[in-house]
């Protein structure tokens, strides 16, 4: 009776359990969450694509365009940790790849506690880092806020490159003129006196970048350092142009494995 209890018990566990002969051996089925909204995410959604792997790529929706085309996706937060946990429960999900901005603290944060409580693998993959050279002008900040400490000064022309979520902590010093560069129209307009907003998608080139610089006379360039090579033609353009930029450093994220490219996030997947 015991051998048949243990038959039974072993019988409504695989049924439980999603799996797949493969050379004469049972494995679990990789069932993939990518945490998306960069270029990185995209390119890796495209290639489980082509190799007709399961997977999910999920975006925020914060941006109305969203490069998706064709590939598997949700959109919307989770509603935080626990319900997150609950949700890669429910989708049986065996590994994680947390391709998020390098500033999206919050979702990188709930994504890395959310599959420690489920015992799921977790990876980051994303973009190296800018380095800075000899030929730069930077001044480093931690913050945000630090940033904009910086700026209670005599009147600057700015190019202010750090998309819009934290664009109200430099409303506190309005007699700088703003230049803005989104990906889509403001629904609700910054509370800035003096700026212009130009709606344009990278990735961006040195030369129409130095050209928009002279154009608007801009005499410093506010960025956070994102990486990759989209949007690094403006700190190409001031390296060039003399001009000074205040960069944001990076937050600092859950201390998990990171791949820069896109060979080692597959090769990990594999394993």
């Amino acid at each position: 009776m015991d051998c048949i209890a243990f038959s039974l018990k072993l019988l409504i566990s695989s049924a439980l359990t999603p799996i797949m002969v493969s050379q004469g051996f049972l494995i679990m089925i990789t069932n993939i969450l990518i945490i998306g909204g960069t270029t990185q995410g995209n390119l890796l959604g495209r290639e489980l694509h082509k190799k007709n792997k399961n997977y999910i790529i999920s975006y925020a929706g914060r941006v109305n365009i969203i490069q998706s085309i064709g590939l598997n996706n949700r959109i919307g937060g989770f509603g935080g940790i626990i319900k997150m946990s609950q949700w890669l429960k429910d989708n049986k999900i065996s590994h994680v790849v947390d391709a998020s901005h390098p500033f999206a603290k919050q979702i990188s944060y709930n994504t890395f506690n959310a599959c420690t409580f489920n015992k799921i693998p977790i990876v980051r993959y994303s973009r190296k880092p800018w380095a800075q050279t000899k030929k730069d002008n930077w001044q480093n900040t931690d913050t945000f806020e630090e940033a904009n400490s910086l700026l209670n000064s005599n009147r600057k022309r700015i190019f202010l490159a750090i998309g819009r979520l934290k664009l109200e902590i430099f409303s506190s010093f309005n007699q700088h003129f703003y230049l803005l560069r989104m990906v889509e129209k403001f629904k609700v307009n910054p509370n800035f006196t003096d700026y212009h907003c130009l709606v344009s998608r990278g990735p961006f080139n040195v030369d129409d970048d130095i050209s928009l610089i002279k154009k608007f006379k801009i005499d410093l360039i506010i960025s956070k350092n994102a990486g990759g090579s989209g949007a690094f033609s403006k700190i190409q353009a001031a390296r060039k142009l003399k001009i000074p930029v205040i960069m944001i450093k990076r937050p600092e994220l859950p201390n998990i494995k990171e791949f820069y490219n896109l060979e080692e996030t597959i090769k990990w997947l594999s394993n």
